[in-house]
């Protein structure tokens, strides 16, 4: 049984289709080098809006975004999973959410995995939200990094090295020449 869930899984990883090639999001040296940019705006401003509103309620909203990003990110490791046993519950679309601009390229189908994963991953968003336990919210950030890593190609080596080379001049420069990052990590 378990021999057959191993073949099962190498020849999944071996035929990646066109579409799952297509669903992979490749990096491109320009936005490497914009990453850093990007990044700094949003810390900056991130920094702005907490010394400018009380930031009680900036957390109240971004525990909810973050349970919700969270939440959404142990749906889809948990999906990855149970594909292998429960692929006949894949085949019929249920309903399907239109195209949001910025957001996805084309109208979504959910099915009835898609369905079972959210319903056993909304326990663990549950339970972070209401406790903010510690382990809950490392479960979120592995899960999230795992989907980042599978969905985000860097495609060339240089790209990785780029990236990685402004984003260590961007933490010495908001880490110690600023007190912006102290602040929004100390706030958030």
């Amino acid at each position: 049984s378990s021999l057959k869930i191993l073949k099962t899984e190498a020849n999944r990883i071996i035929k990646i289709s066109d579409s799952e090639k297509e669903k992979l999001e490749t990096m491109t040296r320009k936005d490497a080098l914009m990453f850093p940019i990007f990044g700094s705006c949003t810390l900056f401003g991130l920094y702005f809006i907490f010394k400018t509103f009380n930031k009680d309620y900036i957390n109240i909203v971004f525990h909810v975004y973050f349970t919700a990003l969270g939440t959404f990110s142990v749906k889809s490791i948990i999906y990855e999973k149970f594909i292998l046993f429960l692929e006949k519950y894949t085949h019929k679309t249920l309903f399907t959410i239109p195209k949001i601009p910025y957001i996805s390229d084309s109208p979504t189908g959910i099915n009835t995995l898609d369905i079972l994963c959210y319903f056993l991953a909304s326990f663990v968003g549950a339970a972070y939200y209401f406790s903010k336990n510690w382990t809950l919210n490392n479960i979120f950030g592995i899960c999230f990094s795992i989907f980042g890593i599978s969905n985000i190609m860097l495609g060339q080596y240089i790209i990785g090295f780029i990236l990685l080379g402004l984003l260590f001049f961007y933490d010495i420069f908001w880490v110690f020449g600023t007190e912006v990052m102290v602040t929004v990590a100390k706030s958030l």
